[in-house]
């Protein structure tokens, strides 16, 4: 959140009139039972409102995402079924989407598989940076470890991510146009 001027917690954006976390978790519940968020220290009132609302968390370090996603899948790797990794900042993601984006993945003969979004393809100018294909934090673990590969996917709205002020204001703008 720091990236968007201030001491933000992502999850707790409220995006058309509920939180980015409700947002993806209600998709999330439509794909498993079995649910965690993953939160640190930088993220207190998210843990705060994981466990108001019944949400199993996976509390890390916060200190690099990298870090922490190998903290989470190590504590989950036990479970036996392949481990869907959705960020909390996908407030317009659906379930058709996630779904596609998980068979995609399934049929592909790699241990992790990355969503990749080709942004120039299918978003507006504004939204592109640097580079126009970029993961924006979907991923499909069969195993921990291993051979990846990446799924690119075109989907407008649905697969913008929440990373700097002009993207929570383009994402605000949809808002009321749904």
């Amino acid at each position: 959140g720091s990236r968007l001027g201030g001491n933000v917690e992502k999850p707790l954006i409220n995006m058309c009139g509920k939180l980015i976390i409700e947002r993806v978790i209600e998709v999330a519940k439509h794909i498993t039972k079995e649910l965690y968020v993953v939160t640190s220290v930088n993220t207190p009132k998210t843990t705060e409102w994981c466990l108001m609302n019944g949400i199993g968390i996976i509390e890390c370090s916060g200190e690099d995402y990298v870090k922490d996603l190998q903290t989470a899948l190590e504590l989950l790797k036990d479970l036996g079924k392949p481990i869907l990794v959705i960020p909390s900042d996908t407030p317009f993601l659906d379930s058709n989407t996630l779904l596609t984006f998980i068979d995609k993945a399934l049929n592909i003969n790699a241990d992790v598989i990355t969503l990749i979004v080709d942004k120039e393809k299918c978003f507006p100018k504004e939204l592109i940076r640097d580079e126009s294909k970029q993961a924006i934090g979907i991923s499909l673990f069969k195993r921990v470890k291993g051979m990846w590969a990446n799924v690119v996917m075109c989907k407008f709205p649905q697969l913008i991510d929440i990373d700097t002020l002009n993207d929570l204001n383009y994402a605000t703008r949809l808002c009321s146009n749904e």
